[in-house]
């Protein structure tokens, strides 16, 4: 038997330890058999934190790094055509929608930032960016921006030493994939490392509701319970920290170069 207690719900009352799971239940009968199983993974967890939190995507996020097994890499690409900016580069534009991503599922102090800013339309003012992240642990992340691409895409991709994931985020083509991979490390096979399992399973996406309301929402949220937002100060402070020591060791190729 498991027993649930927080300081948040002031209550070790079992009934209402059942109703915030059914509750729990409730918020992800949404998803696919394949999407329960990613997230079951570590229900306990899960359960224990929407218990805690009540919140869903917080209950979500918690399991996601042991979905994988260990950690390696996330990458991230925000590219598209446009939309240019005269007054700010794309990498103080772009990046902090996916640093604050990365350093939410991954809650690691970054340890080394390696920034290449080009800019190929306007002198000093960076159109493309890569950047290379080194954080504790040994876990890599990798930005590519742009604002010179023929195709938009906002997406995140995860490796893990037995699973990965990748996340499109634009509305129009909204997908979550699984892979499950093995790798056969036997030195029999020489120079090669045979992969011998790669499946691919999609995972069903949950009708999605306009993403800045679901902020808003969580924020007024915050107020009223007196709870930490994702949007704090804090939080905030971390991405600005990233951004910041990134650009001042950044090397740069531009049209006044």
């Amino acid at each position: 038997m498991v027993r649930f207690e927080s300081e948040s719900t002031r209550t070790n009352n079992a009934a209402d330890a059942r109703a915030t799971v059914r509750n729990y239940l409730a918020s992800i009968s949404g998803y696919s058999l394949a999407a329960l199983d990613f997230v079951s993974f570590n229900g306990l967890t899960s359960i224990r934190t929407f218990f805690e939190t009540g919140s869903g995507p917080q209950a979500l996020c918690v399991t996601f790094p042991g979905q994988l097994a260990q950690l390696y890499h996330l990458s991230f690409e925000r590219l598209g055509m446009g939309r240019i900016r005269r007054d700010s580069n794309v990498w103080w534009n772009s990046a902090p929608h996916d640093l604050a991503i990365l350093l939410h599922l991954v809650p690691r102090r970054v340890v080394r930032a390696r920034l290449h800013e080009h800019a190929h339309l306007r002198p000093g003012i960076a159109d493309m960016a890569v950047c290379d992240l080194e954080l504790e642990d040994g876990i890599s992340a990798h930005l590519y921006l742009s604002w010179l691409h023929p195709e938009n895409t906002a997406s995140v991709t995860v490796v893990g030493s037995e699973r990965m994931l990748r996340y499109e985020g634009r509305f129009e083509k909204r997908t979550l994939t699984l892979y499950d991979y093995a790798l056969d490390t036997d030195d029999r096979h020489g120079n090669l490392v045979p992969v011998r399992q790669f499946a691919a399973r999609p995972l069903e996406v949950p009708a999605g509701a306009e993403p800045l309301g679901l902020a808003a929402r969580h924020f007024v949220d915050s107020i009223r319970t007196g709870t930490e937002p994702l949007s704090s100060g804090a939080r905030s402070l971390r991405v600005v920290e990233v951004l910041e020591a990134a650009e001042h060791a950044a090397t740069r190729h531009s049209l006044d170069a």
